[in-house]
């Protein structure tokens, strides 16, 4: 699983410096493509394969599964880290994230997100607003614990006393 947040610069041929604690997981091979938004995924060749393997259950016939599957491939990059832990991202991928300098590189469990500096402070914005946290984690039962009655969920807060 990668998780975590780390801060590396691109360097001038293109060469971004993967952090230690993903570097195992991408020995075997990595692939890079186009983000959601205006970021990259990496994902380790196992895990790519899967994502290729989804897919291919996808028709054509449907203009979405054809707009995925050309955001997924069309811009996909074989990489595996060179000795210093550097992965190295083709022109067209830095161009379509704006990644010229300071890059942020983080965790985000099957994969990993690579974006400019920029914009990953823009996307902080959405990330940490309290109003839109409280409605995406109100399905889930964050409680670590038993309840007293064993399988009962915990109680919300508008039924405490």
């Amino acid at each position: 699983m990668f998780m975590g947040e780390y801060t590396h610069a691109i360097d001038d041929k293109g060469r971004l410096t993967i952090p230690a604690k993903f570097r195992d997981q991408l020995a075997e091979g990595a692939v890079i493509t186009r983000g959601f938004e205006k970021y990259l995924l990496i994902y380790s060749g196992v895990a790519f394969q899967t994502l290729v393997q989804r897919a291919s259950a996808l028709s054509p016939t449907d203009p979405d599964n054809r707009a995925f599957l050309r955001l997924a491939f069309s811009g996909a990059s074989e990489a595996a880290p060179d000795k210093q832990g550097r992965i190295l991202i083709p022109p067209f991928l830095r161009a379509y994230a704006g990644l010229d300098g300071e890059c942020v590189i983080m965790g985000v469990g099957e994969y990993i997100e690579v974006w400019s500096r920029a914009d990953w402070e823009a996307q902080l914005q959405v990330v940490n607003n309290p109003d839109l946290n409280a409605k995406r984690f109100a399905a889930l039962n964050l409680s670590v614990g038993p309840s007293e009655a064993g399988n009962d969920p915990p109680p919300s807060a508008s039924s405490l006393p």
